[in-house]
């Protein structure tokens, strides 16, 4: 009998109280969708083999909105605001001098991407 009144207490709360597993923003967010993005371009081996061949470094920049983002090159460029049309695709091109060819060598090469909403963005570095 006590079990039963504590089982049923329980199960009133539970039914009555509103209990979410995650916050309806985040839940509604693609887990590739970020508001802030760190990109580093790591040497390239086929430059290595082939030194002569011109390095691609390309950032690729979309979103469901309409987005403010804001570029920062490392310490060598000012930073760069574009804005982001909803459901378009922004391609940038990155210089090759922000490429990490020295190994255990701190430098400032970081490219950090900003926005208002939500964005997904993707990086590649290649030999066309």
């Amino acid at each position: 009998m006590k079990f039963t009144i504590i089982y049923t207490f329980i199960l009133l709360i539970l039914v009555t109280s509103n209990v979410w597993a995650q916050d309806t923003l985040s839940s509604k967010l693609s887990s590739y969708e970020g508001l802030n993005f760190l990109v580093g371009f790591m040497e390239n081996e086929a430059t290595t083999a082939d030194p002569m061949k011109l390095l691609e470094q390309k950032i690729f920049i979309t979103s469901t909105k309409n987005a403010n983002v804001e570029i920062t090159y490392g310490t060598q460029y000012p930073p760069t605001k574009i804005q982001v049309p909803a459901n378009e695709v922004i391609d940038i091109d990155v210089s090759p001098s922000l490429e990490n060819t020295i190994s255990e060598v701190v430098r400032k090469s970081l490219i950090e991407i900003k926005s208002d909403v939500p964005i997904s963005v993707y990086c590649f570095s290649s030999i066309p």
